[in-house]
């Protein structure tokens, strides 16, 4: 899907309809309101990023269990071919109402002797246990030389995954991203390129209802032309300053969150309540 109209200006706010998604854009740099053809956005045309692909349970596998396991706490563990990082849940009845979380986008290169679809994509959101809404950034590997293609996203999962066309991001750069749900239909989402000095709200209402059940902290591999990713070579991602309120009032945060590990590639482990690292672990470490 793509933008379905024009732009309409008014104080450096544009505004688009995406799939029934009423959409309001505005942003900064360094403080200064950016003009609407900075505003744009284009749907993501490689595949899918939102998906959580499950695998049975079993041994992580791949360097780097040592040092983990004696680091890690008493939080419980699960298996997937896609989603490294934390989720925590609540009951519908008392949802999720905010999230938020901090990370250094990604330093992506190619594994020479793995297939080419090689992405990664650091994000935070929440779901209702299928359908997520949900921010990021996001690298991909496009070819053996070590081209690698760069950008931030976001998605309300039924309406598209939307890029930003004018957002910069390099590897090493200072992430935020805040998603708030006044109602299960409307969210404003808020992205910040620190390093950058680039910030863009997304006021969006008539949306899919989402009742947040689950908060998530993770870096995913995404479905690429049909096939799963994997990931590249990346240095540890650091999720920091991460919290969720509940509607209650109550914060859920890393502590007692399921921590998804994807076998020979990447471990999640929960340094403090608002603290997360993803390690890259290696299949025949051996041979490295």
């Amino acid at each position: 899907m793509r933008c379905l109209s024009g732009a309409v200006v008014f104080l450096a706010l544009a505004v688009r309809w995406v799939a029934g998604l009423d959409i309001a854009v505005s942003g900064t740099q360094d403080g200064v309101p950016l003009p609407a053809e900075e505003l744009t956005f284009s749907e993501f045309e490689d595949g899918v990023i939102g998906l959580l692909d499950f695998r049975p349970s079993g041994t992580v596998g791949g360097e780097g269990g040592n040092r983990v396991a004696a680091a890690v706490a008493a939080n419980p563990t699960a298996a997937s071919n896609n989603w490294c990082g934390s989720i925590n849940k609540t009951p519908a009845t008392n949802r999720i109402k905010s999230i938020t979380a901090t990370w250094q986008h990604p330093n992506c290169r190619v594994q020479t002797d793995k297939e080419l679809r090689q992405a990664i994509s650091p994000w935070v959101g929440m779901t209702n246990g299928t359908a997520p809404i949900q921010a990021g950034s996001y690298c991909q590997v496009k070819n053996w030389a070590g081209k690698v293609d760069h950008f931030v996203w976001w998605q309300w999962f039924g309406h598209g995954t939307q890029i930003m066309n004018d957002f910069p991001v390099d590897p090493g750069d200072q992430m935020q991203a805040t998603i708030t749900m006044p109602t299960p239909t409307s969210a404003v989402i808020y992205l910040a390129n620190f390093s950058k000095g680039r910030s863009l709200t997304f006021d969006l209402k008539n949306g899919n209802e989402i009742i947040g059940t689950e908060a998530v902290w993770v870096a995913e591999a995404p479905i690429l032309n049909g096939f799963q990713a994997i990931y590249p070579r990346y240095d540890s991602i650091w999720f920091q300053r991460a919290s969720a309120t509940r509607e209650d009032g109550s914060n859920l945060g890393i502590i007692g969150a399921t921590q998804w590990q994807v076998r020979n590639q990447c471990r999640s482990w929960e340094y403090d309540d608002e603290t997360l690292e993803l390690i890259q672990i290696w299949e025949n470490a051996s041979r490295r």
